[in-house]
């Protein structure tokens, strides 16, 4: 956020109080605009960036948003142990520069998932075609855990644009769920089922 001014709403009226109209209109704005419980509590919590929002309003400064870049070309994580053949790879997965923003990625099913449990073989036929993400987004999102949305809670997301090979040379897809206080990742075989719960990461259109 940069700052065009030397005057802050810091300045402003002390005294401002919401009614409860008011009050209801800001909820309603906010949430349509994404916000969430989290984020405002990051607010309030946070004179000085409420501050600046305030600075942004008056036209005292602008927003210049972090470029959330993630190189799809990059040789990715591989565990101990583990490889990643050519031969296994989903080619429709989305390759070169990928830039992350919110709504950017999607979660598929296949519509058996919806009613049962599908072997990750033929699961690993048929989402071919989907632009599936790779393991490099699911380390990103890792590591900046702020941009995972909240109704992936409860979900385990499959990255099929990386498929692994197990030191026994079982095939693999890495994972990320919530794990009660912070979100971790994990991986599935392909020998398992793969259910309602367990969509893919793809390429939103």
């Amino acid at each position: 956020m940069r700052d065009g001014s030397a005057r802050s709403c810091a300045m402003s009226n002390k005294g401002l109080k919401l009614g409860l109209g008011e009050a209801h209109e800001m909820e309603i704005t906010l949430r349509n605009a994404g916000w969430t419980k989290a984020d405002i509590e990051k607010l309030t919590q946070n004179p000085a960036m409420a501050e600046r929002f305030c600075d942004v309003l008056r036209g005292m400064a602008t927003i210049e948003l972090a470029k959330n870049d993630i190189n799809l070309e990059a040789a990715p994580f591989v565990p101990e142990g583990w490889k990643i053949c050519p031969e296994d790879q989903v080619k429709s997965a989305v390759r070169g520069l990928f830039r992350w923003r919110q709504g950017v990625i999607k979660l598929h099913l296949d519509e058996r998932q919806k009613n049962w449990a599908v072997p990750g073989h033929d699961l690993h036929k048929v989402i071919e075609g989907q632009p599936v993400l790779s393991a490099h987004v699911l380390d990103y999102l890792l590591a900046h855990q702020e941009l995972i949305p909240e109704s992936w809670k409860g979900k385990v997301v499959f990255f099929w644009g990386t498929v692994y090979r197990s030191r026994y040379g079982f095939p693999f897809v890495r994972d990320l769920y919530w794990f009660g206080t912070a979100w971790a990742g994990g991986s599935y075989c392909l020998e398992v089922g793969f259910g309602s719960s367990a969509p893919a990461a793809v390429l939103a259109s």
